[in-house]
């Protein structure tokens, strides 16, 4: 599993650009001459999984790497090697 994460102010452009690179990946992956192993691309927002924005400030607490709030989203898109 590969994991991008895409970060900067408000109004930047990250939205934007996560939508771009995704629409590239889709692409690339299916593509007739892609012989790699069978992937698939998850988009994952804010709004989308209801991440509170007191995770950004802190205002949770985390008892393992990947049972912090934040990663919830990724965890079922997460393969056996991660």
């Amino acid at each position: 599993m590969a994991l991008v994460t895409i970060s900067g102010y408000p109004c930047s452009g990250k939205s934007t650009r996560a939508n771009q690179l995704a629409a590239y990946f889709e692409k690339r992956l299916g593509e007739a001459g892609y012989d790699g192993p069978r992937l698939r691309v998850a988009l994952v927002d804010d709004e989308g999984s209801h991440v509170e924005r007191a995770v950004y400030d802190g205002g949770s607490k985390a008892t393992s790497s990947w049972s912090h709030p934040i990663l919830e989203p990724v965890v079922p898109f997460a393969g056996t090697y991660t």
